[in-house]
């Protein structure tokens, strides 16, 4: 039924300049029956419908369109393309072909009263941004991913000229951009996913140095732009540090753009090798054991999280301190560190002084926790709830303290790294996931083995041996408790990673 609706919507246009139709003063209301009658559809009530009111819904349908496309030439014939009296029948016309799922209807709607707005306000007003707002749903819903970017850019654009270019509004709206750039890697699978990353973090770069520039470099303000710098360095070392082509195209990235000295192991014995286990043309850094490719961008990702805690100093702030203290750990566990369990004893210490009783403390440090953190939380309380959140989808009685939670893959190739957060005000698009109950063996340094699959929703073995290879390359905090490191033999996680569509 609602394929039969959209077959015939689609069969009118809704941008004709020389259509020939008239309106009736009753369109509201015809509008509103047949918004009434497609959410019945849409949301799956057709069923109850017989076939004679799907045609009858169609021709109310069409009847609408035909009204409002009449009006619409009438008043362009009166007034002309850019007057604002268009704007009612456009977007009368726009909410019918949003619930038939019309979208590329929609769009073009939508960049008609564009044109409109900014003949009547200007091509520079700040009034356009809710229009370029509704402009990105549509354009996520047509998987226009280019469009998304350029609709944020003059988001961007337009709060600069009207706040400056050091508003928080840029601030925030390049946050946004960076955070899409990172949500692509996943979505467009023919993009170059490192040279996104590495787009990321240049745009964090350069966000962060304005926000010092307007903030100063000691304000509390700064704290969620040093560290999403700091992941986008992280993000980076994972990307090449996986065992598929995306690793080698990474590295090849990263040394096209900063050179190779980033990438030499700590060790004299540190070299290039044209060792072709990539691909034709990678050259892949030869590093030692259990050392990461890239480990100095974790050494100077763990800087940012120094100025947090300098900050946390000259503001007085001890809890910042001693939140800044477990990020420093955490940052050391994943460059496979022992020095992290200093980290988390001066954090205990310090947050105790800060007026946090050992009993909460010690209930967060308990439980095992997937690495990194996906943002900064700058009071012990957003740590807890954090914390919490991830097991919002564990049952009850599986609660306990050795259960890590739910962590959601990034990507198929990206096994091992959580989903960056998505861009702020953004709808989540509904795709589907595989879900994988695990149970492993949690090592002092936060190393994984013995990885045992307790359910899954899918028969797939190739589902199963993801999560399975993911979490033996996963990074954990592991308990701490009574100021040492524990080892856990029966850790659990769900693990979740969104399935790949075919291209």
């Amino acid at each position: 039924m609602k394929t039969l609706l959209t077959s015939v919507a689609g069969r009118f246009p809704v941008l004709q300049g020389s259509s020939a139709f008239r309106a009736d003063t009753e369109a509201p209301q015809t509008i509103a029956r047949y918004l009434t009658l497609a959410l019945l559809i849409i949301a799956g009530y057709s069923p109850a419908l017989r076939s004679q009111d799907a045609v009858s819904l169609s021709n109310e349908a069409l009847s609408s369109l035909q009204a409002y496309e009449e009006q619409l030439a009438d008043l362009e014939s009166e007034f002309g393309p850019f007057d604002a009296r268009l704007l009612e029948p456009l977007a009368a016309m726009e909410a019918i072909h949003n619930e038939l799922g019309s979208y590329d209807r929609v769009a073009s709607l939508q960049s008609r009263r564009l044109q409109i707005r900014r003949a009547a306000l200007g091509f520079e007003s700040s009034d356009l941004i809710p229009l370029l707002e509704e402009m990105i749903i549509t354009q996520l819903q047509l998987r226009d991913w280019e469009a998304v970017s350029d609709s944020l850019e003059h988001i961007r654009h337009l709060y600069a000229v009207n706040y400056g270019p050091d508003s928080e509004q840029v601030l925030a709206t390049q946050s946004r951009q960076a955070q899409w750039m990172l949500a692509q890697v996943y979505l467009d699978r023919d993009m170059q996913r490192a040279d996104l990353v590495l787009d990321t973090r240049d745009l964090y770069d350069q966000t962060l140095d304005t926000a010092i520039e307007k903030y100063g470099e000691d304000s509390e303000a700064l704290l969620p732009w040093l560290y999403d710098r700091a992941l986008s360095l992280y993000y980076l070392v994972a990307m090449m540090n996986t065992d598929n082509g995306l690793g080698g195209t990474a590295i090849d990235e990263v040394i096209h753009r900063d050179g190779i000295a980033r990438l030499q192991t700590t060790s004299a014995r540190g070299s290039l090798s044209a060792l072709n286990i990539y691909g034709p043309s990678s050259r892949i850094p030869v590093v030692d054991e259990d050392e990461l490719v890239g480990v100095a961008y974790l050494r100077q990702a763990k800087g940012f999280l120094h100025d947090i805690e300098d900050i946390g100093e000259v503001t007085g702030n001890a809890e910042l301190r001693g939140i800044a203290a477990i990020y420093k750990g955490d940052f050391n566990i994943m460059m496979r560190r022992t020095s992290g369990r200093k980290d988390y004893r001066e954090a205990r210490e310090i947050l105790i002084e800060a007026g946090i009783s050992p009993e909460r403390i010690d209930r967060f440090f308990a439980r095992p926790m997937a690495l990194p953190m996906p943002k900064f939380f700058p009071d012990f309380a957003g740590l807890e709830a954090y914390q919490q959140s991830l097991l919002a989808g564990i049952p009850e009685a599986e609660r306990s303290d050795n259960n890590a939670g739910v962590f959601l893959a990034w990507d198929e190739d990206l096994r091992a790294v959580s989903m960056p957060r998505p861009p702020a005000d953004f709808p989540a698009l509904e795709i589907e996931k595989h879900q994988i109950d695990l149970e492993f063996r949690l090592s002092t340094k936060g190393r994984v083995s013995s990885v045992d699959v307790l359910s899954s929703e899918s028969d797939d073995n190739k589902i199963e041996r993801t999560a399975w290879r993911a979490l033996r390359e996963m990074t954990f905090r592991p308990p701490f408790v009574d100021n040492r490191t524990q080892t856990v033999r029966n850790a659990r996680i769900r693990y979740e990673y969104h399935a790949r569509e075919e291209q």
